[in-house]
């Protein structure tokens, strides 16, 4: 037997590089984004001086979006600035500046066709001489009735699954202006709908209200159910046809569950104790008790009982994945070639949960060909047997191959695929035919085999005669 290239345990050079994430300025397409306007404070003096600080919070599929363009604008006052980059939290502010004219100032915010939110300030009128206020003035005396509702608030713009021990609901509250965009004077009945949600038993209540107020609000609460997604909703004036537009409030999962939790690697076999250095990446799939994924940040941590994992641990995105870590074949190495990847991570109740996978590091090839030596009648045949595994008797990894060529005859294949496993697809058969016809003359024939793996190229041969 001829070995013609032997593998050996060495170092195997990894490098890693991270590519910076291009932030928005502007919306993706596939993206669910949320905007939420708040006013500090919401009444302020009509002096033309006094200002409010107006906050604006963009979150995407339920991260913050930071380096996102936001366009401010109002009615009654003005706002400065009109355009505003949102930070590192998805926070952007402006500072509306009241006037002497409007009983208030409506803020709106918007980020493309995307996300719109508005914010109600009163400006409460003061009198000319000694700066005393004099109380809200009413609105003008040719109000029309109603003519727009427009969204005033929404108290969290991510709220959980019932049962999932966070923030189950969120207020929704509207504003009802007439047609000169002041609040209308008189009580006006407004119906609640949710124009589409994931179907999980997700609520209104109540499902109409009453304007209260010299600000015309009116409020309603979004109560989740039992399936993660998004759910919009909007408020119509009764019996008409003026609707909002439509508030976006994510409903995101419960805590993990271990029914739930799957640990993964994406080879079955690396050639760990062949070579250090070997990466198979690690993935965790988390998912409450639902079958819903898990709220974006959810950490999970890892570890092996041989080998080392980098970094570590990860957090969930919104599908409820975790990638970004790597099992690293480096000491110690494990002596019969299994090991375990454990992902960890907490339950609802506070307490651990895990699952765990199986890896197997397998070693230098180990090629062998039987018989060495043959010789076939005319018309007959002679059955070869491989061994192609490490010297543990385990597999090579997935997608090595067996080529097999011969100088004379026909063999009944010319190779075969390794599958990535963690046991057998060790031992292969094949046959070689003596296609001489009555009168040739005995003929000189070479198999060669030959494996071509990570864990090493290996070939050996076999020679005969054909009769």
């Amino acid at each position: 037997m001829k070995l013609v290239a032997i593998a050996a345990v060495g170092l195997l050079s990894v490098q890693c590089s991270q590519e910076e994430e291009a932030t928005p300025s502007s919306p993706s397409s596939g993206t669910q984004y949320v905007l939420a306007l708040a006013a500090d404070p919401d009444t302020i003096d009509g002096d033309g001086t006094s200002t409010s600080t107006i906050s604006a919070v963009l979150t995407g599929d339920g991260s913050p979006i930071e380096d996102a363009l936001l366009d401010f604008a109002t009615i009654g006052g003005s706002v400065t600035p009109g355009v505003a980059t949102t930070d590192s939290t998805g926070t952007a502010t402006t500072v509306l500046m009241s006037d002497e004219s409007s009983s208030g100032g409506l803020v709106s915010c918007a980020f493309g066709a995307s996300a719109q939110d508005q914010a109600w300030v009163v400006f409460t009128p003061v009198t000319p001489d000694s700066g005393d206020t004099i109380g809200p003035l009413p609105p003008p005396s040719d109000t029309t009735g109603p003519a727009s509702v427009l969204i005033y608030s929404v108290s969290d713009t991510v709220i959980y699954v019932a049962g999932s021990g966070h923030d189950e609901t969120s207020m929704l509250t509207f504003t009802v202006l007439d047609s000169v965009g002041y609040p209308v004077n008189v009580p006006v009945d407004v119906d609640f709908d949710i124009l589409g949600g994931p179907g999980g038993g997700e609520y209104l209540f109540p499902t109409s209200g009453t304007t209260q107020d010299s600000a015309a609000l009116v409020s309603t609460y979004l109560n989740s159910g039992t399936i993660s997604g998004p759910v919009r909703v909007v408020a119509s004036v009764t019996g008409t046809t003026i609707q909002s537009n439509a508030i976006e409030v994510a409903i995101h999962g419960g805590p993990p569950v271990k029914e739930h939790l799957t640990v993964t690697t994406e080879r079955l076999n690396i050639a760990g104790l062949c070579f250090y250095g070997k990466i198979d990446a690690i993935t965790a799939f988390v998912f409450d008790q639902y079958a819903n994924p898990v709220p974006p940040g959810t950490v999970v941590w890892f570890t092996s009982t041989y080998g080392n994992i980098y970094p570590g641990s990860g957090n969930t995105d919104p599908n409820g994945t975790v990638c970004g870590n790597d099992l690293i074949s480096s000491n110690p190495l494990p002596p019969t070639g299994y090991l375990e990847v454990i992902g960890e991570t907490v339950d609802g109740g506070g307490s651990i949960i895990a699952d765990s996978t199986t890896v197997l590091f397998s070693g230098c090839t180990v090629l062998t060909l039987n018989p060495l030596s043959f010789s076939v009648p005319l018309s007959g045949s002679q059955t070869f047997t491989i061994f192609a595994g490490d010297a543990l008797g385990h597999p090579v990894v997935g997608g090595s191959t067996i080529e097999i060529s011969v100088s004379a005859g026909q063999v009944s294949v010319t190779g075969f695929e390794i599958p990535d496993a963690l046991s057998g697809y060790t031992n292969y058969q094949f046959v070689l035919y003596n296609t001489h016809e009555p009168g040739d003359e005995p003929e000189f024939c070479t198999v060669m085999v030959t494996v071509t793996s990570e864990n090493g190229n290996v070939a050996v041969a076999a020679s005969g005669i054909l009769q």
